[in-house]
This record gives C-alpha cells, sequence and structure tokens, in this order.
C-alpha cells in the first residue's frame, strides 16, 4: 500500500511494517518500521515498538528508538517528546534543550516553551533561551517583535529579550 509522498520518496506499508520507495518502485528505506515520519533534513523518524528514533537516508541510525514522541527535523533541530515533558535536539541527536517543558512550538522561527506552570517563554535553534518562561503569553508581530503579557500587564520585546514598550499596559 502506497500511503503518500515524502520529498521523493513513497511512503509504503507492507505487512503491517512501513518503508520508503523511490519513483521507479525500488526499496529505499526497508519496511521493517512501525511507523516512519516524513523525511526532513536528512532525517526520517522511525517507530520500533512504542518508541521513536531518527535514521539518515542510508538508513544509518542517528538516534536510538528512546523517545515517546518526535517531530520532523526543521533547519536541524528537531522537538522531541518523553513522558510529557519535551526538548530539542541536533541533527546528531544531541540534546541542546532538555525535555522540561509541558510543549514547544516552532511556529515563532524560534522555539515557544510552555513551562510546567503554564508560562510561555521562547528559545533560539542553539538552545538558548531567549526569553525565560516567565509570560502568561506571547504574540509575534511585524518586525520582529512580540507583544508580552505578564501579570496581567502588556508590553512589546524583542526576541532578544529586550523591551522596546515597558510591561505597565492593559
Amino acid at each position: 500500500e502506497v500511503l503518500n509522498y515524502c520529498t521523493g520518496l513513497y511512503m509504503i506499508k507492507k505487512d503491517g511494517k512501513y518503508g520508503f520507495i523511490n519513483e521507479k518502485g525500488n526499496l529505499r528505506i526497508a519496511n521493517r518500521y512501525d511507523s516512519l515520519l516524513c523525511f526532513s533534513d536528512e532525517r526520517f523518524g522511525y517507530k520500533l515498538g512504542n518508541k521513536w528514533g531518527f535514521i539518515d537516508t542510508e538508513e544509518r541510525l542517528i538516534v536510538q528508538p528512546i523517545y515517546d514522541q518526535v517531530f520532523p527535523y526543521r533547519e536541524g533541530v528537531a522537538v522531541i517528546g518523553q513522558k510529557g515533558k519535551f526538548g530539542l535536539i541536533d541533527l546528531s541527536g544531541k540534546p541542546i534543550l532538555s525535555l522540561r517543558y509541558v510543549s514547544i512550538d516552532q511556529s515563532l522561527g524560534n522555539y515557544l516553551l510552555e513551562g510546567v506552570n503554564g508560562a510561555i517563554g521562547i528559545a533560539n535553534s542553539s538552545g538558548d533561551i531567549m526569553l525565560r518562561t516567565d509570560y502568561d503569553d506571547i504574540i509575534p508581530i511585524r518586525g520582529n517583535l512580540l507583544v508580552v503579557i505578564q501579570d496581567d500587564r502588556v508590553g512589546l520585546m524583542n526576541y532578544r529579550g529586550y523591551i522596546k514598550l515597558a510591561l505597565k499596559y492593559a
């Protein structure tokens, strides 16, 4: 069964296992996995049993299947999850942000982090914390500015955490 097209390859499912074939029907990634993610940054997320890891396009092991969840790499960084906590790893599988966040969202260009207390912060792709998880909400706007809300006060900051408009407005 051909499931979908992923960057030059077709995901297949045969005998309950997943793999990839090329346009000619030649097997590129053997159908031995319990699930697969589409290719990104020369990596595939793969599932064996109930754990996830990453392999490269030659099917070489990059990250052992130790995570409960993985998300496709984006610009050299992948979000990983284990026991309800999320972190970031680099292309080699090295942790760049520890598994301590309730959620991580890549939609801001950087990474929107939600801490265990529900507060929001931002990290960059190197794992550097740009804004600590001290904010009730962070909303990106034009010009690389962020509307930040803390204790019912609203202000403006840039991604480096510099205040552009003090947190004193309703």
